[in-house]
């Protein structure tokens, strides 16, 4: 059984190579052969790579493209396996306006979004960040910690730069 040598060190059957160009020739992806044969994509692209394949074949392929590639049982499975992984607090509007208020209490400022690593959920919810801080009663700032520089003939600028 002669091989191939592959640059880093994986060695093919001449067998495996064959294989492959004859699934390419009815038609396979470079996808489907690789995970066939349980090589890379890179190396079924390389060995594969003068093959041509008709329209029909294109077609075919492009029909098996948007099919549902996991059964029931398998999105079970997948779904069983990330469970612990899901959010696990379940908060009501409320919840959420008092954690803001309660940060609020806490620090003597409003919170960034950033602080929550829950933005998402705020979003979701209210529209947007802002939205959610507006409903918990308070006024949001349009810049955020900007400080405010004077200039020698005494107008407001945004940075020192300005200022001068």
């Amino acid at each position: 059984m002669a091989k191939t040598k592959g640059r880093n060190g994986v060695r093919h059957t001449i067998e495996t190579k064959t294989e492959a160009i004859l699934m390419r020739k009815i038609g396979r992806t470079h996808r489907e052969i690789a995970a066939a044969l349980n090589i890379s994509l890179a190396t079924a692209w390389l060995w594969l790579k003068d093959i041509q394949i008709t329209p029909s074949q294109k077609l075919a392929i492009e029909s098996r493209r948007h099919t549902r590639k996991l059964d029931k049982h398998e999105k079970t499975a997948i779904a069983n396996r990330l469970k612990p992984f899901q959010y696990k607090d379940q908060y009501s509007d409320e919840d959420l306006l008092d954690k803001i208020k309660k940060f609020y209490k806490n620090y003597g400022r409003i919170p960034l979004k950033h602080e929550f690593n829950s933005s998402r959920i705020y979003r979701l919810r209210f529209g947007s960040w802002n939205n959610a801080v507006k409903m918990a009663g308070f006024e949001t700032n349009p810049v955020l910690f900007a400080k405010r520089f004077v200039a020698q003939d005494g107008h407001i600028c945004d940075s020192f730069s300005d200022a001068r």
